[in-house]
């Protein structure tokens, strides 16, 4: 009988769990383990090189778990080492998150779309590329938005509401906005409600691991989803249900 092995996802926090569910959707009989990092989170504060080596390590917790693909679902950590860790892991196939540039400049009908993102991806060069290739002829306005990552770590939607409100303010008339952040899909009910048409990376990411799951004839049938935490288990539980409203269980403290 062939081995049923997971999907590992990875984020520096809660941020993942928006792409867990995202691939839980299109594809319910796979297993999952999330490592979620909230001893390190922010990412987006951290030096590169503590993010990739910080990635380099979970990635190797989750091969030790059987894990059968990796998704970095975390835009910090895609724009500083996508291409690192894929040479670490030769092994493996890995699936990062960047915005859906590419989706905004087509759906943006006046030219002009927002990306709100971490200040390491808006600075980065990765997303500058993005920006170059795929949007050129958009006028595309960037948003820093660390402290909103910090509010939905605590599980402040409503302070994270708050400041994400005021920091589109300025852009009048709402329009398209990308979620450069896996932490703000959190937000985007609020957002839309906000007159936005709200664009985030899940859905994409999703259709990409079905594809090389299929590919490589390894799709899986009948799995849980098991949680891991560098922080505290029950501060995890306790965060994570709110974010998700709904019950989870299986979790574990893992210090890397």
């Amino acid at each position: 009988m062939r081995e049923l092995r997971p999907i590992g996802v990875l984020d520096s926090g809660f941020g993942g769990l928006s792409t867990v569910e995202a691939i839980q959707e299109l594809l319910p009989q796979e297993g999952i383990i999330y490592f979620g990092d909230n001893a390190f989170a922010p990412y987006g504060k951290r030096s590169e090189e503590l993010v990739r080596e910080r990635v380099v390590k979970i990635i190797d917790f989750l091969l030790s778990e059987k894990a059968k693909l990796v998704v970095i679902a975390c835009n910090t950590a895609t724009v500083v080492g996508i291409d690192y860790y894929r040479e670490r892991f030769p092994s493996v196939p890995i699936v990062g998150l960047v915005p859906v540039v590419k989706t905004a400049a087509a759906e943006a009908k006046n030219g002009k779309f927002v990306i709100l993102a971490t200040s390491r991806t808006v600075e980065s060069s990765y997303q500058r590329q993005l920006i170059e290739r795929f949007a050129g002829g958009c006028e595309v306005h960037q948003i820093e938005a660390d402290q909103i990552v910090e509010m939905i770590e605590r599980g402040d939607l409503k302070a994270a509401e708050r400041l994400a409100k005021n920091l589109l303010k300025k852009e009048a008339g709402g329009g398209v906005l990308v979620l450069g952040c896996t932490h703000f899909v959190f937000l985007k009910e609020f957002l839309m409600k906000e007159g936005w048409q709200v664009l985030d990376s899940g859905g994409a990411v999703a259709r990409q691991v079905k594809r090389i799951l299929e590919n490589n004839r390894i799709l899986g049938k009948g799995q849980t989803v098991k949680y891991f935490t560098s922080g505290e288990a029950e501060k995890f539980r306790e965060i994570a249900e709110k974010l998700l409203k709904r019950k989870i269980t299986n979790i574990e403290q893992k210090v890397l």
